[in-house]
């Protein structure tokens, strides 16, 4: 019997990140994104983990009102993923995240 070790929930947001920019921006829109995240706001996708903070202020510097429903729909796919309770709408995305790793962890 193997037992499968749960994923850390850096891995998991980084994963839900890609996911997310790819399914509204497409390949090609999403790459630039991140490149413009890398070289304004110095996030590499690569590391982790990501920086939570700077990637809330890049994607809304980069995307304006369209960076909130990106950073909502992070939070959607990642609560849906996981089966968990994405919490209260109204709480930032910094906010949010936290509510759902302390949940994750928990489980």
């Amino acid at each position: 019997m193997q037992i499968e070790k749960k994923k850390a929930f850096d891995d998991v947001i980084i994963e839900t990140v890609d996911i997310v920019l790819i399914d509204i921006f497409g390949g090609a829109g999403a790459n630039i994104i991140k490149q413009q995240l890398k070289a304004r706001y110095h996030l590499d996708f690569n590391v982790n983990p990501l920086n939570k903070q700077h990637f809330n202020i890049g994607i809304i510097d980069l995307l304006g009102s369209g960076g909130d429903m990106v950073l909502s729909t992070i939070i959607q796919y990642i609560s849906e993923d996981l089966g968990l309770d994405p919490g209260i709408r109204e709480q930032n995305f910094i906010v949010q995240l936290i509510n759902l790793e302390r949940e994750y962890n928990a489980s």
